[in-house]
């Protein structure tokens, strides 16, 4: 298997420049929606095994342009639905960038040192996110969360 053979590269899906659609959140424990949710972290998990990295994937990088992404924290695969910027730091960092769908360029890329967001679990559940963490690993882990 090959990685391209289930993220789509730019140029390939026109989706990956447009807004996804948001989930409905009367649907989100319907099967349909919850398949889709283990299908997108098959393939965060299926990525990671061939490449030996991987952060997180957004649906529409795998053909479903809706609203959620599933991020590996923690050791964890968290399921991130409809999610909401709510307030973003004024201090930025520079940092090398990639995207699953822009492999294999690296680009620098400028962000805001950290961000908090609101989203949805599976279970339709709201959570928030407010990790104001000036580690490596909150530094990163903030920066990840900005790609969706």
């Amino acid at each position: 298997m090959l990685v391209s053979d289930f993220i789509y590269q730019i140029g390939e899906y026109p989706k990956l420049r447009e807004k996804s659609k948001e989930v409905s959140l009367e649907k989100i424990s319907e099967k349909v929606a919850q398949e889709k949710f283990i299908y997108l972290k098959k393939c965060l998990v299926n990525y990671r095994e061939l490449t030996g990295y991987g952060r997180g994937i957004t649906a529409v990088q795998v053909g479903i342009p809706e609203c959620f992404s599933v991020i590996f924290f923690n050791n964890e695969l968290l399921l991130v639905v409809n999610p909401r910027i709510t307030k973003v730091s004024k201090k930025r960092y520079l940092y090398p960038e990639m995207c699953m769908s822009a492999n294999p360029i690296i680009a620098p890329t400028i962000r805001p040192a950290w961000i908090e967001f609101t989203y949805y679990n599976e279970k339709g559940k709201e959570k928030f996110w407010n990790m104001k963490d000036y580690t490596q690993i909150g530094k990163m882990m903030n920066r990840v969360f900005q790609h969706y």
